[in-house]
């Protein structure tokens, strides 16, 4: 197909490849009317017929909370091409989609926009016309979230931009390369049948393909082919939608499935050898067997609680549910609680746990629980990579908002801080890793073979918990000597 062919093509099944794009689309004139919709949109807003939104403008079928945002962006954009996440309103409820916008243009003058909003599953042809319409067709495939090529005897004879983007090459490479070419080689076989005889097809075909970039990264895709007739020959049109950060999803929810068994079952089955040893030991005349098999199970018990505490509060987190309830807390006893809690633990490992609290310290208006549960996991992660027969320590004290600490992490300097670290001398943090771990699901392996790696949840939390209550924290290491983790909550002026 010659430039002139592709053009005649492009013109005569324009409608035909936009029944095929996942699209909701809609275009507006330049007062902001909308001119056309097609059914994709319809069905998303759950109306009858485009007639039912032409006439009408955007602010009518978005969320209303939307609304001034979203004009705030449009008027201070200098982009002609936009994307950005909003919500349709929708007769179930509010619809979260991405939108992509693109400005339209005569002789350097905004004429309307094209608008286009994801996950959309197949577009209708419409009836309505116009000249903003007919002339902006291309402009919609080229801004599509699908990267599109079309295949004429084997030979890719129109690409847009989008799969431009996603491949790395432009139109004269691609169609020096062919398709197959930018495949995974893995892949090349799932559809060699298929442009060998594309005159088989009837119906359009759906893969799970990996496209190959010009810098060799291989990308997720889901490639739908579908034939059309044209000059009495079938060619194909095929869309690639990226797919990459689904498939990271699963990847994700795979290994959290089958991280959280492991750590679930071990301390299971080391509760049930200790049950079955006291069982045992029961007719035996020593009294420190039980008293120590005792011991065993409830360190499992107390780490399987802790494990299940953090599981659910994430889902909290996740959910939005979270609610702070403010009280005076003591931070000094929520220290020694956690301490005693954890005594089991640092015992087994003979770590001796040190502490050293301001006796001055005010009382802060905050969660307990929280606080609590914040503490208790960084004393954990603590106690846990530190090697057998090292040290931990704990340390409160007060800090003025005028302290150069408050001042470099650009808290209020308008009221007073408690400040709490937790030292160890473990085997350290690269400094690469320094923000990664408290991030969600982030297990950061011992370099030295200190500890354990848990399900990554701990510091995730502990961070969310600091940030509710307006504080912050962070950590300090070096790799081979240990970690200190920091975190400041701002209170009153009353003691403890």
């Amino acid at each position: 197909m010659d430039e002139k062919l592709t053009a005649e093509f492009l013109s005569k099944y324009l409608n035909y490849i936009l029944e095929n794009l996942p699209n909701g689309i809609w275009v507006e004139n330049e007062t902001g009317q909308i001119v056309f919709a097609n059914q994709q949109l319809v069905q998303m807003v759950g109306l009858r017929a485009n007639w039912e939104i032409v006439g009408k403008t955007w602010r009518e079928i978005i969320l209303p909370s939307e609304i001034q945002w979203i004009e705030e962006y449009l008027r201070s954009s200098k982009q002609s091409v936009m994307a950005l996440e909003t919500l349709l309103k929708t007769p179930t409820g509010p619809l979260p989609v991405k939108l992509n916008i693109s400005i339209l243009k005569e002789a350097n003058k905004m004429v309307g926009r094209v608008c286009s909003v994801i996950p959309v599953e197949k577009p209708k042809k419409t009836e309505t016309k116009g000249p903003v319409i007919t002339d902006q067709w291309q402009e919609i495939i080229e801004n599509s979230v699908d990267g599109i090529c079309i295949l004429d005897d084997q030979k890719i004879t129109f690409v847009n931009r989008r799969l431009e983007g996603m491949t790395g090459y432009n139109l004269t490479e691609l169609k020096s390369l062919g398709l197959e070419n930018i495949l995974a080689p893995r892949d090349r076989k799932k559809i060699e049948k298929i442009l060998q005889t594309p005159q088989t097809i009837i119906m359009p075909i759906h893969y799970e393909i990996r496209l190959l970039s010009k810098l060799k990264r291989e990308i997720d895709t889901e490639l739908r082919v579908v034939p059309i007739e044209y000059n009495h020959k079938k060619v194909l049109v095929c869309f690639f939608r990226d797919i990459t950060q689904i498939k990271e999803l699963e990847r994700m929810r795979t290994d959290f499935i089958a991280m959280v068994s492991h750590e679930l079952r071990t301390p299971l089955t080391a509760i049930k050898e200790a049950i079955s040893l006291l069982a045992t030991a029961a007719a035996s005349k020593s009294p420190e067997l039980p008293v120590r098999f005792i011991n065993i199970a409830q360190e499992e018990i107390g780490r399987l609680n802790r494990m299940i505490d953090n599981l659910v509060e994430v889902s909290r987190i996740e959910s939005g549910k979270v609610k702070i309830k403010f009280e005076p807390v003591k931070i000094n006893f929520l220290i020694e609680t956690a301490i005693e809690s954890l005594a089991v633990l640092a015992d087994k490992k003979k770590i001796k746990v040190t502490k050293s609290l301001a006796k001055d310290l005010p009382i802060i208006m905050g969660d307990g629980d929280r606080i609590f549960h914040l503490i208790s996991n960084i004393l954990d992660n603590a106690i846990k990579f530190t090697p057998r027969g090292g040290s931990v320590a704990i340390a409160s004290e007060k800090l003025p908002g005028s302290s150069p600490i408050i001042k470099a992490h650009r808290l209020p300097a308008n009221e007073d801080y408690v400040m709490v670290s937790v030292s160890d001398t473990g085997p350290g943090i690269a400094p690469q890793n320094l923000e990664r771990i408290f991030e969600k699901f982030e297990r950061i392996e011992p370099t030295t073979g200190a500890g354990e790696a848990g399900i990554g949840l701990g510091l995730a939390i502990a961070r969310n918990t600091v940030e509710l209550h307006r504080g912050k924290i962070w950590v300090t290491s070096e790799l081979g000597k240990g970690s200190i983790f920091y975190f400041v909550l701002p209170t009153n002026v009353r003691s403890e």
